[in-house]
Order: structure tokens, then sequence, then C-alpha cells
């Protein structure tokens, strides 16, 4: 589980887990439901409800990486980009 997070240089994000391990990526997602630990981090300091409705809808899906495709070259292009070491794709 999630513990805390910072902002890194470059528009990375750090995120802290439960188990020590500190995982670096370019976004953090507070998709942990309605009463986000995620989400009260961000809002940290803020005033009002911790729930805003914003008539925004989301939608989620998932595909494969095919090996060669256009696809895994964007991402490993992107991932070479901001130098995001130990990126894997596949």
């Amino acid at each position: 589980a999630v513990t805390g997070y910072k902002k890194m240089i470059g528009n990375f994000v750090q995120v802290q887990l439960d188990n020590s391990m500190k995982v670096k990526g370019s976004a953090l997602l507070a998709c942990d439901g309605v009463h986000s630990y995620i989400r009260q981090c961000m809002q940290e300091g803020s005033e009002g409800s911790a729930l805003n409705f914003t008539n925004q809808e989301a939608w989620w899906g998932t595909t494969t990486v095919r090996p060669g495709s256009a696809l895994e070259q964007e991402l490993l292009h992107i991932a070479a980009s901001r130098k995001m070491q130990g990126y894997n794709v596949g």
C-alpha cells in the first residue's frame, strides 16, 4: 500500500510503499476508492469537503503491447526521453 509520495525534478513522482520500497513514475493515479488515502494526501491543507463532484467521467482499459509494434516503440521513446531507468515494456 502507498504510504506517501513526493514530486521529483523533471515531472516525476516518487511513491513510498508500506514495505519501504520506493517507486518512481511519471504519474500517480488515486484509484484507491472513495476514501482514497492518496487523494487525502494531495488535498492536504485545502478547504472544503474531501469529495467534490466535477461532472467528469473516467474510462479505463488494458492493452497488449506487442514486441516491435508502434506502441512499443512510442513507449520506449517516452521512457528514454524521460530517462526512466529500468522501464520495461512487455
